[in-house]
């Protein structure tokens, strides 16, 4: 696994506003098939899957057949296949659907029998060659073949009209847009991006930058961190700090990572714990640390170029315990955490960092991604473009340790 790991959809019982990760693929030895364990760390089924399954969301995930096509199934200790069909592509159930790409390229929405709800070939003329793979706030984005964004609701009507150049998922009641970005530019493009609300109202205008793209942007805990500046959507007094950057908060608390003149904040920086007013809670002197998860911090200590020791914090950063000597580290709540060992093989803990079950597995797999500002949210890629209608497959699965 990677050593920055970054994930779409939590586990854990927060406030924000994206589906629940239930299950993930795992094996319990080298020579089994694929099977899928819970996040309370019991085995729901094993050795059942040639290729690797999805995470389950809502009860429901998808394999690739032997025609690398996606089959859904119920995620059930006898998975049983949702309809008789495959897909090219394939999203998440969520909001009673799951958006999918058929034989013949068009974006349909499936329910949970496998019936079709209703397509998406056309907006005002437009074909729809891109959706979000699942709904959050009652809304999925959408993009039409002139790269114009917008949301539609789960029976399939346009609730805000596609006239963003770019748009994240909605988080708390709020989504970050942009208006001027410039798909063929890379690394970014200056642009004009904005906070909005479930009308499409704007809520608030963010400054132009060139050095904080908007894409992976999302407000949580009433605040959207943007060019070193922490903007309140309800109008409290935001703060700036540019030596810095701040991912997203969570009950008052987020993590925070030093910078320098370049905005380098992987080579030898330290990460800390930073209040909503811009108060250091705990300074930066960690590796690695999570958001607060069951009103805790978990600090990673590298110990080698491969292992580190995890020290689990109060909130006023006190070591309670530690756990030693891992390769990487998995909370899914606070009482669950998925640790992987030097030898590979992995097993579950408790919140006192305990192994109460002896299960341990061969192989439990997590979507890797690249670092996507460290929450459960989606981000689809801005910088590819496509002709042919497709579900978004750029998008991320999150615990909350996005700092390993």
């Amino acid at each position: 696994m990677g050593m920055i790991v970054s994930f779409l959809l939590t586990a854990c019982n927060s406030k924000d506003s994206f589906p629940q990760l239930t299950h993930i693929p795992c094996k319990v030895s080298d020579s089994d098939l694929w099977g899928m364990v819970g996040v309370d760390g019991k085995i729901l089924f094993e050795n059942e899957f040639e290729n690797e399954p999805s995470i389950a969301v809502n009860g429901v995930f998808s394999v690739l057949n032997s025609n690398d096509e996606l089959e859904y199934f119920t995620a059930d200790s006898k998975p049983k296949q949702i309809g008789q069909k495959a897909y090219l592509d394939g999203g998440y159930y969520t909001e009673g659907v799951i958006p999918v790409v058929d034989s013949n390229h068009q974006i349909l929405f499936i329910t949970k029998e496998g019936d079709i709800a209703f397509d998406l070939k056309e907006v005002k003329g437009k074909k729809v060659i891109n959706v979000s793979p699942l709904f959050s706030d009652g809304l999925m984005a959408f993009c039409t073949e002139d790269n114009k964004w917008g949301y539609i609701n789960n029976k399939g009507k346009v609730v805000i009209e596609p006239v963003y150049s770019f748009a994240n998922e909605f988080n708390e009641g709020y989504a970050v847009v942009a208006t001027t970005r410039k798909i063929e530019q890379f690394p970014y493009s200056e642009e004009t991006a904005y906070v909005i609300d479930k009308k499409g109202n704007k809520i608030i205008t963010l400054p132009k930058s060139k050095s904080d793209p908007v894409m992976e942007k999302f407000v949580y805990d009433e605040c959207i961190n943007w060019n070193h500046t922490m903007f309140n959507v309800n109008g409290k007094d935001s703060f700036s700090n540019p030596n810095v950057f701040v991912f997203n908060y969570q009950d008052g608390y987020a993590p925070f990572v030093e910078t320098d003149e370049n905005e380098n904040i992987y080579q030898g920086k330290k990460f800390g714990i930073i209040d909503q007013k811009g108060s250091f809670i705990i300074r930066a002197k960690y590796d690695g640390i999570s958001r607060v998860i069951g009103n805790k911090f978990w600090a990673k200590q590298q110990t080698s170029d491969n292992n580190f020791n995890i020290d689990c914090l109060d909130k006023e950063g006190n070591k309670l315990f530690t756990i030693k000597n891992i390769k990487n580290f998995y909370p899914f709540s606070k009482n669950s955490i998925l640790i992987q060992e030097d030898n590979e093989t992995y097993y579950f803990v408790n919140e006192k960092g305990q192994k109460e079950n002896p299960q341990t597995f061969y192989t439990a797999r997590l979507p890797l991604s690249f670092f996507a500002d460290n929450y459960p949210l989606a981000a689809p890629n801005p910088f590819l473009s496509y002709t042919t209608p497709r579900v978004y497959p750029h998008y991320f699965v999150q615990t909350d340790n996005p700092l390993w």
